[in-house]
C-alpha cells in the first residue's frame, strides 16, 4: 500500500492518503494538531482531493513550521480560519490574498486579540508561498510559480489598501480572481432603501472600477451608478432581482 500516514505524536493515525509515496510517516505535533485536524475537515467540506503528492507535501512542509498552530489560533474568528485553510489546502494567489484580508478583517471584529499575535500571523501568511518555493514543493492545481509569487508582497499593499479603504462592509473573491469591496450602506432619506460605494480591483491586470449602488430593504440590488470621473451620471435600474430595466 502506497500511502501517507498523518498521525499524532502517541501513533494515532489521524489521516492516511492514498497519494502513491512509499508508505511515508509524518508525525503532527499536538501544537498542530488542532490546526490539521480542522484543515482535513476543511478539504473534505470544499471537496478538496487530500489523496495527491501536491497535498501531502504541502502539509509535511506545512507541519515543520512551529507557527502553524499558533497562527491558526490567533485568527479568532471561524470564517479568518477558515481562509487560511482553504490557503493551506490549496496554495493559490487568490487563496493567499483572501486569507490575508481575513485576518485583517478578523482584527476589525476581535479588538481583543493582540495585535502581536496578529502580525505574526499576518508574518507567516505572508512567508508561506516562498517557503514553499524554496522547498521544492510541487504547488497545487492553480497555484502560481515561485517568480510569480515574488510580486505578491506588491498585490498585497494593494489588497489591504483597497480593503481599508473601500471594504468597511466587507469583500469577497470573484471566480474571475478578482476582488470586490463593498463600503457600509447607508440608509436613504426618506425612504428605506440604503446605498454604498463598490470598488473591483483585478490583481492581473491592475485595473480598478467603482460605482454606487443603491439597495432596497431586502438588499436586493436596484440602481447602479458608475464613477467615471468625467462628471457623467448615468443611472443603471435593476428589479433587485439581478433584472435589467433601463437608464436614466
Amino acid at each position: 500500500m502506497y500511502e501517507t500516514s498523518f498521525e499524532d505524536e502517541n501513533g494515532k493515525i489521524l489521516l492516511e492518503t492514498k497519494d502513491g509515496k512509499d508508505d511515508v510517516v509524518v508525525t503532527v505535533s499536538k501544537q498542530n494538531e488542532e490546526a490539521f485536524k480542522a484543515a482535513v475537515n476543511r478539504a473534505f467540506e470544499t471537496n478538496t482531493d487530500v489523496n495527491t503528492v501536491e497535498w501531502s507535501t504541502n502539509w509535511t512542509q506545512h507541519l515543520k513550521s512551529g507557527l502553524l498552530g499558533a497562527t491558526y489560533n490567533s485568527l479568532g474568528k471561524e470564517f479568518a480560519q477558515n481562509a487560511y485553510l482553504d490557503y493551506l489546502n490549496t496554495p493559490t494567489t487568490s487563496n493567499w490574498l483572501t486569507s490575508i484580508g481575513a485576518a485583517v478583517l478578523s482584527r476589525w471584529l476581535n479588538p481583543e486579540i493582540l495585535a502581536g499575535n496578529l502580525a505574526g500571523g499576518i508574518a507567516a501568511l505572508e512567508a508561506m508561498p516562498m517557503a514553499a518555493a524554496r522547498g521544492g514543493a510541487k504547488a497545487a492545481k492553480g497555484s502560481t510559480s515561485a517568480a510569480r509569487l515574488s510580486s505578491n508582497g506588491a498585490k498585497l499593499n494593494q489588497h489591504l489598501t483597497q480593503l481599508e479603504k473601500y471594504g468597511s462592509g466587507g469583500f469577497k473573491t470573484l471566480q474571475n480572481g478578482r476582488f470586490r469591496y463593498y463600503g457600509k450602506a447607508t440608509l436613504n432619506r426618506g425612504d428605506a432603501n440604503s446605498f454604498r460605494m463598490v470598488r473591483e480591483w483585478n490583481p492581473a491586470t491592475g485595473g480598478k472600477r467603482t460605482w454606487f449602488e443603491t439597495l432596497n430593504p431586502n438588499g436586493g440590488v436596484i440602481q447602479v451608478r458608475p464613477e467615471f470621473g468625467t462628471g457623467v451620471k448615468t443611472h443603471y435600474l435593476f428589479n433587485g432581482s439581478g433584472g435589467y430595466l433601463g437608464k436614466w
